[in-house]
């Protein structure tokens, strides 16, 4: 994998940066989805450009990172380590099952507040009866052969049906492009967007719980813990 930061340029605007290829991004985010009885649940990382497209005059959409998950406790456990190496401070899906988000809560309870998935936020239209239908109509306009503006060569123009929304992954998706479709640049905060909220610095002296059931080992030689399995 590349490595990623968040960066601030002169003109006081944020943006993350993919080493070594320089590559730009206004914003980096990830949907997740629960995932079904027959379906495992997955969890996308999408990126959007931090420049407009000169010859569509908007910004792009890249797919970083995809990952399908076992079950509930490795997509966290993934969500955690997406979340870290790629600058992500903010996770969408459906937070309206309460069975899945006390499972998220569970997750998090043995965690440092640092090293927690949450907050998991609302996806736009996520809670409404047509939701899939709203993201299906997205995916097929990013993917219009006219003004293209998803690179994911996994999804070919208008080849999206209906029946594809069934699959976690289109929802993962669907999460983080509707989310990312109406972002606009901002300016700087006071904190150091240098930083990848400080996960290095947190994680650099971190020790596992006593009870933590997870076995690790340290990656890179920076003393930073991710469970194996």
């Amino acid at each position: 994998m590349y490595e990623y930061e968040r960066k601030q340029s002169p003109g006081g605007i944020v943006y993350i940066q993919e080493r070594p290829t320089g590559n730009q991004y206004g914003e980096v985010l990830g949907g997740i989805a629960w995932g079904t009885e027959k379906r495992r649940p997955f969890i996308y990382v999408v990126g959007v450009s931090a420049f407009k497209e000169p010859i569509l005059n908007q910004h792009t959409f890249h797919v970083l990172a995809e990952h399908e998950a076992r079950d509930l406790n490795d997509l966290f456990i993934k969500s955690l380590e997406f979340k870290h190496h790629f600058c992500i401070r903010d996770l969408y899906g459906d937070v309206s099952q309460d069975v899945m988000m006390n499972a998220l809560y569970e997750f998090d309870n043995r965690r440092e507040r640092d090293n927690q998935v949450e907050p998991l936020s609302p996806a736009p239209n996520s809670e409404l009866p047509n939701a899939k239908i709203i993201y299906l109509d997205l995916i097929r306009r990013l993917t219009n052969p006219r003004c293209r503006r998803l690179d994911f060569l996994k999804i070919p123009a208008f080849q999206v049906s209906s029946e594809a929304m069934e699959f976690p992954s289109m929802m993962a998706l669907g999460y983080a492009l509707s989310v990312l479709d109406t972002w606009e640049p901002k300016e700087a905060s006071k904190r150091n967007p240098s930083k990848c909220d400080t996960f290095f610095e947190i994680f650099r002296e971190e020790k596992r719980k006593p009870d933590d059931p997870y076995e690790g080992e340290p990656v890179g030689g920076s003393g930073i813990y991710f469970p194996v399995f």
